[in-house]
């Protein structure tokens, strides 16, 4: 699968805001694995739609702005999807969330994007954020879907139509499934939806069974347009073989430090995550025991393990 490790080579100062970003030299945006289960209670819509409201953002750049959607969280950052057209050749962008019927505070961040379609992403400094349960928590990470959605199933979408405060609407995907209209998006396929949305809330997610399959990049008055999921992965965010959780007072997981090595040695993309700095990650993933091993199915993995089994559990789903 093509790779696009993007960087960005300077240190930004929030416009109209006291704080810094915070952001060293280069940034490189993380692996994500696909297939990973978020735990969004399936039996429960209302849950579900709470989480993508806690997801959603507003975006501001200099003369213009939209919507975004949190994809990731680590130790480090918060990662933030949107749209290339929303940021335009903006730098930096600031960042609202909504807690608990109110307007966050605005979080700096930089931007990281691509020409190739219609997606940029937003990294915002994870220290800027407080503690869980908090006002100022960070906001809740929806996972990227494995691929999009089916013809006629139902979406949901939350977005800042007309730059206003977040809604969020359902819809289903239209019968023709996929549109390959020249737009923003480069002449590449789109995600083709209805109701409409309204002006304005291009950056939105477009979420089904508790994961993005799309951003919102537009409307054509009947129908909606979204970049897909595993066009906006391919070409923006890299993937991976696998993830693994260790923390340092475990001595599993010091004992398997060199297996992981020997791994990433003979050619698998494994990324590694400290479990104290990273429990945000690990509760996507449903961790509860280490070390811990996630696959590109989304399926898991604990304890001690030979390094013939994780290197046909990392092997799944085709290396």
């Amino acid at each position: 699968m093509k790779r696009l490790l993007l960087s960005i080579i300077f240190l930004l100062s929030c416009v109209g805001c006291s704080q810094t970003c915070s952001v060293p030299p280069e940034i490189t945006l993380p692996p994500v694995t696909f297939g990973a289960t978020p735990l969004l209670p399936t039996d429960s819509s209302k849950k579900q739609y709470e989480y993508y409201l806690d997801a959603c953002c507003r975006v501001y750049v200099s003369g213009s702005g939209g919507s975004g959607v949190c994809y990731m969280i680590d130790d480090k950052y918060v990662y933030i999807l949107t749209c290339h057209h929303v940021v335009g050749s903006a730098k930096q962008a600031q960042i609202e969330f909504w807690r608990d019927g109110y307007l966050s505070k605005k979080y700096p961040g930089v931007v990281i994007k691509t020409l190739e379609v219609d997606v940029a992403v937003i990294v915002i400094n994870r220290n800027l954020f407080g503690a869980a349960g908090t006002s100022n928590r960070p906001p809740r990470a929806i996972p990227i879907a494995t691929k999009g959605p089916q013809p006629k199933s139902v979406i949901v979408s939350v977005g800042c139509a007309g730059f206003s405060w977040q809604t969020l609407f359902e819809g289903h995907v239209s019968s023709k499934g996929t549109s390959t209209m020249k737009n923003y998006n480069g002449g590449a396929p789109s995600y083709v939806f209805v109701p409409p949305p309204k002006g304005g809330r291009s950056g939105s997610g477009i979420f089904q069974d508790g994961k993005i399959v799309g951003i919102l990049w537009g409307n054509s008055g009947e129908e909606g347009y979204a970049v897909r999921c595993e066009d906006f992965v391919k070409t923006v965010i890299p993937t991976t073989d696998g993830l693994v959780f260790m923390a340092d007072w475990c001595d599993y997981c010091k004992s398997m430090k060199s297996t992981i090595s020997a791994l990433q040695k003979e050619g698998f993309q494994i990324q590694v995550f400290n479990y104290d700095l990273n429990t945000t990650l690990a509760e996507l993933y449903g961790i509860n025991s280490l070390p811990a091993y996630v696959n590109r199915s989304g399926d898991t993995l604990s304890g001690v393990r030979s390094i013939e089994e994780l290197r046909s559990f990392f092997q799944r789903e085709g290396k």
